[in-house]
């Protein structure tokens, strides 16, 4: 008789922790994941996923950038959506004709806040490149893209874009 493959647990204990350690989701055996890259609520995700239909689409931006911002209301500790919401304050200070550098320290620190709740976070990574080259840094996104690519060469969002 074949025995059944364990399934892996998922979550921890009632304090948040799992065997993985604080703020980590085991996947499988030699997997984990941020929570950040998790919402922390179905009414948060429901925000970031209305906000990801319309962000690409110009006269929608304003739209998209709020919701990301009620889903950041509800779960602030979400990598994704500052990782979005960042890219969207980069655009439209782009292409509003309000002052640049405004939209640029808005974007800034929504890429800080993205990456320092999950340094692995891709899309993250890939869409602050743009921030980077626009304003300079062309060498610094370069290093960083390819430390990025030598720890994770088979993730896709970094060479989506």
């Amino acid at each position: 008789m074949r025995s059944m493959p364990s399934i892996p647990r998922f979550g921890g204990a009632t304090d948040g922790t799992s065997p993985a350690g604080p703020r980590m989701r085991r996947v499988n055996e030699s997997n984990c994941v941020a929570m950040s890259e998790f919402a922390a609520s179905a009414k948060a995700y429901e925000f970031y996923l209305r906000a990801n239909q319309l962000a690409y689409q110009a006269h929608n931006w304003t739209v998209a950038r709020d919701l990301y911002r009620q889903c950041l209301d509800e779960d602030p500790r979400y990598a994704p959506a500052w990782a979005r919401v960042a890219r969207l304050h980069r655009v439209i200070g782009m292409y509003s004709g309000d002052p640049a550098d405004d939209s640029y320290a808005l974007a800034e620190d929504a890429f800080r806040r993205a990456l320092v709740l999950n340094p692995d976070l891709s899309i993250a990574h890939n869409l602050y490149t743009a921030v980077e080259l626009e304003t300079g840094r062309v060498m610094q996104a370069m290093l960083r893209l390819l430390e990025r690519v030598r720890q994770r060469s088979s993730d896709p969002e970094l060479y989506a874009g």
